[in-house]
């Protein structure tokens, strides 16, 4: 079932994948310059509105004040994007049968050139060693990174540095895991996101993580919950469900 969320991301993600996210026109400041209003000097010397409106223009096509820093509540790049708030699988090529979990949220914005950009933010799901569903309850900080970019064909890369997670959240070993991770990922449709994850384990062993994939597919409430997250979902592009 789409909610409201996912209409206003299509838009977005249409955006994205055919087109790009062009600027809106101005609304008067294509002949007149940037304040869309100009004057002429007549003949005596006075000055007249050639723009026949003796209030100061607006080129933001809003009664508001113009917004050119990139803030997305006001301002030519259009309105606020809803957070969209996935299950990610990050299968691993260590353990393919227990992927790590994560609650992912991705914080859409603006940049001053109406770019599209997004934080991630990766919120790590407890998981038994060997179990795929329990208890998946929230532990440990979640992983940040801002300002995440998009092409017009919606992929996008995430160089994670080098990042912890507690053991409780891995279901391979129970150990404590370090590792630097690049993940390269794309939009597949406006429910899920899928891609692959290259690297080195670190601790509790080392090990180069290349084949690794992920998947996230959208969640209906913020994940939260463990009754409400599915017990069937893809962890790499080849499972995830068509639109």
């Amino acid at each position: 079932m789409k909610t409201a969320t996912a209409t206003a991301t299509a838009t977005l993600l249409s955006c994205l994948v055919l087109a790009g996210c062009p600027t809106p026109a101005d609304d008067g400041g294509d002949e007149l310059g940037e304040t869309g209003s100009a004057t002429t000097e007549t003949g005596d010397g006075d000055t007249t509105d050639t723009t026949g409106d003796t209030t100061t223009s607006d080129t933001t096509g809003d009664t508001t004040t113009s917004d050119t820093t990139g803030d997305t509540t006001t301002g030519d790049c259009g309105p606020d994007m809803p957070d969209d708030i996935y299950l990610l699988a990050l299968m691993t090529s260590l353990g393919p049968n227990t992927p790590l979990q994560f609650v992912l949220t991705v914080d859409w914005m603006f940049a001053a050139d109406c770019a599209s950009v997004a934080t991630f933010s990766f919120q790590p799901l407890s998981l038994d060693v060997g179990s795929t569903t329990t208890p998946r309850e929230f532990v440990g900080d979640p992983l940040v990174f801002p300002d995440i970019g998009f092409d017009a064909m919606g992929n996008f890369e995430i160089d994670m540095g080098v990042v912890m997670v507690t053991g409780i959240a891995n279901p391979i070993t129970g150990s404590d895991i370090t590792a630097s991770l690049l993940v390269s990922g794309h939009v597949v449709h406006v429910d899920a996101l899928c891609g692959d994850i290259t690297g080195m384990l670190m601790s509790p062993l080392q090990y180069d993580l290349a084949g690794s994939t992920f998947a996230a597919i959208r969640l209906a409430d913020d994940g939260s919950d463990p009754a409400t997250l599915p017990v069937m979902f893809p962890s790499d592009c080849s499972q995830v469900p068509p639109l």
